[in-house]
């Protein structure tokens, strides 16, 4: 007989289960994250056409400030579409940055299931080798 039984199996598998369950605050903190820097880009947005229009910082074609294609002309026409732009833009390099910091201060542990990182073979010591091997059989001949 084996040393652990069906049971020992069972017990594990549940306790992997438990702790790969996700507590539902996260989710609202995310749903937040989201709503939070969505306002954010749009404030960002609104703040930066202001300043564009008084400071001159970037040329922006006065058809993307109003288009001429009537239906998208009314949705986002008086700058709503550089707005838009602008604020996906902020949300996506927010996002980005919130990544990678998370990623820093709480790296991936590897689980039961995952394989092992492959050692780095020395390829200095390959190289000298196959050069002395080379050496070697120009001498002989």
């Amino acid at each position: 007989m084996g040393r652990r039984s069906s049971w020992d199996f069972q017990k594990a598998e549940q306790e992997r289960k438990a702790k790969a369950k996700l507590n539902p605050w996260w989710r609202g903190v995310g749903c937040l994250l989201v709503i939070g820097f969505g306002l954010l880009g749009y404030l960002f947005a609104t703040w930066f056409i202001n300043q564009n229009a008084v400071n001159n910082w970037l040329h922006i074609p006065a058809l993307l400030m109003n288009p001429d294609i009537p239906v998208i002309g009314e949705l986002l026409g008086r700058g709503r579409m550089v707005m838009l732009i602008i604020g996906l833009l902020f949300l996506l390099i927010a996002f980005g940055i919130v990544n990678v910091a998370w990623a820093i201060l709480f790296p991936v542990q590897p689980g039961e299931l995952d394989v092992e990182t492959p050692k780095m073979k020395d390829v200095r010591r390959k190289r000298r080798m196959e050069k002395r091997r080379k050496e070697n059989l120009r001498r002989r001949f």
